[in-house]
């Protein structure tokens, strides 16, 4: 049951051999203190291979139930990385392949925008929608990763009539921009924003009279 076994005895000196034996165990993934750069996002991380094969002495073989990387630490990634690691020491003689791939997949955040259809919300029906935008500008950051993903039709657009009649009877007309109310968009975009919304003070002074009439609601 030894791995060291007495080959043979001469009159000077001893020849023995180490008995050896083999298994495939799974690479041990240690610690990962990873962070992107300033305006980007880790996105995932793998390991090739996941298993190797080791060589140990045949007392210690079946002791060994992985083999374990070396803590990876980087900071600011802003494009995909390979990193190339050497197993941590252990019981084994040897393992192939000697080495692990860690690879870290990163995006960056760009700036896009859609146009989106507004919907009006308890307008009046004497007021004169055709005087305000009909669509409007939606500013957002996406990864880059992720850009192919996003359709107008991802977003909702909504405007209250108490916040219209609120920035016209107090000649706040500027301010109308906020009141266009992002109400639905894709979880993974972000800073997203209403911009653009061209003329909205001459658009709004054709159809001040009307909201004068129904400002008593307010």
């Amino acid at each position: 049951g030894s791995a060291l076994s007495l080959k043979s005895f001469l009159s000077d000196s001893i020849v023995a051999t180490v008995r050896r034996a083999t298994a495939t165990v799974p690479v041990k993934k240690n610690r990962l203190e990873l962070t992107a750069a300033q305006g980007c996002e880790l996105l995932d991380v793998e390991y090739e291979p996941v298993e190797v094969r080791v060589t140990a002495l045949v007392d210690e073989i079946a002791g060994i139930t992985e083999v374990a990387t070396p803590v990876l630490v980087c900071d600011g990634l802003r494009r995909d990385t390979v990193f190339e690691l050497t197993f941590l020491p252990g019981k084994y003689i040897d393992v192939k392949p000697e080495k692990v791939q860690v690879s870290v997949k990163v995006s960056r955040y760009v700036n896009n925008v859609v146009t989106v259809p507004v919907e009006y919300v308890k307008f009046p029906s004497e007021i004169n929608l055709g005087f305000l935008p009909q669509d409007v500008n939606v500013a957002y950051e996406v990864l880059e990763a992720d850009t192919g993903k996003v359709k107008p039709g991802d977003f909702s657009v909504q405007l209250l009539f108490d916040d219209y009649a609120r920035c016209v009877v107090l000649g706040k007309i500027g301010d109308l921009e906020r009141k266009f109310t992002v109400t639905s968009a894709p979880s993974y975009v972000k800073n997203i924003k209403v911009v653009g919304v061209e003329s909205i003070e001459q658009m709004v002074d054709s159809s001040v009279v009307s909201v004068d009439k129904n400002v008593e609601r307010w």
